[in-house]
């Protein structure tokens, strides 16, 4: 896993011509994860009604 997020890192600064390292974008990644996680967000929802 550690090279996949080596990797990510290596084409997000090739691609926006960026200098950002992975500490740097983990807070959005894990944000666009949760927001697509469908289940998580059912699960959080019944939380909040129950």
């Amino acid at each position: 896993m550690a090279n996949s997020l080596a990797d990510y890192v290596a084409v997000y600064n090739r691609t926006y011509r960026d200098k950002d390292d992975l500490a740097d974008l983990i807070p959005a990644m894990l944000e666009a994860f949760l927001t697509s996680d469908r289940a998580f967000a059912k699960a959080r929802k019944d939380a909040e009604t129950a």
